[in-house]
């Protein structure tokens, strides 16, 4: 196997509908594209392993697993992958992410002709779980109704993210591609984030007060497949409190003073 220039760390618990049909989407990049140059790292954070055979399986996947039986930790899962990673460039790849044609490979380019930026992608909401691996044409969910293109658009890419964004900096964290190395040298993702929060977003953050640009690119796209809110991980107050923890970072690292 070639060594991987793109590692995706993926952090998982209980999506087995959705761990096979990214496995078998990446397959088909790696067989229909001929574009090889990455690995999948799957985390997984649960009582016991339940997919520890998946190493065996796919010469270009590799599996650990963390013990994690309480509130579901994406930073510290992606934290353990990214720490494994082999390719020089990392990206925080959540299960239910199934990319376009040839986004992977166009992502990687980007991100290796632009030093200076953390290159961003795009994430669309499929209207339903897909059964079978195969990409429905962008195009053909666009020309749907505005009224129906607005509910397939997730909530950080929505009317209020983009003003956030336009108007305070909040930066979007997701499908974004980052340097492994400037990726460990910030410690990664926020592991106090625990369970459904702005993770992604203080991540982009921290690593743009490196120095580095924000720059997404919207033929970079990803589709979210939906899926339910799980147990301990999108409970209100774990929602509550993280974004008051994302809020505090941000006024700090601006030196602003709270009114």
């Amino acid at each position: 196997m070639e060594t991987p220039k793109l590692s995706l760390a993926t952090s998982y618990r209980q999506r087995s509908a959705y761990l096979d049909l990214l496995l078998a989407r990446l397959t088909e990049i790696r067989e229909s594209e001929g574009f090889t140059a990455f690995e999948l790292i799957v985390v997984e954070g649960d009582v016991q392993p339940t997919v520890e055979q998946l190493a065996d399986r796919y010469d270009w996947v590799r599996y650990l697993y963390v013990p994690l039986p309480g509130t579901f930790n994406r930073p510290l899962l992606t934290n353990r992958g990214a720490a494994i990673a082999k390719g020089d460039y990392v990206m925080p790849f959540d299960v239910d992410l199934l990319p376009g044609d040839g986004v992977l490979s166009n992502h990687l380019a980007l991100a290796m002709a632009s030093p200076r930026s953390v290159v961003g992608g795009y994430r669309l909401q499929l209207p339903e779980m897909l059964r079978e691996p195969v990409i429905p044409d962008v195009n053909s969910l666009l020309s749907k109704s505005a009224a129906q293109v607005r509910a397939l658009v997730c909530p950080e890419d929505s009317h209020g993210a983009l003003l956030k964004y336009l108007l305070c900096g909040e930066k979007p964290g997701v499908c974004a591609c980052y340097p492994t190395s400037a990726f460990i040298a910030i410690s990664g993702m926020d592991e106090e984030f625990e369970g459904w929060s702005p993770d992604d977003q203080d991540l982009m953050e921290r690593m743009c007060d490196t120095g580095l640009a924000f720059v997404r690119c919207y033929d970079l796209l990803y589709y979210h497949l939906p899926h339910e809110f799980d147990n301990k991980w999108h409970e209100s107050e774990l929602v509550e409190a993280n974004r008051a923890k994302f809020d505090e970072k941000r006024r700090a690292s601006k030196n602003e003073v709270v009114q």
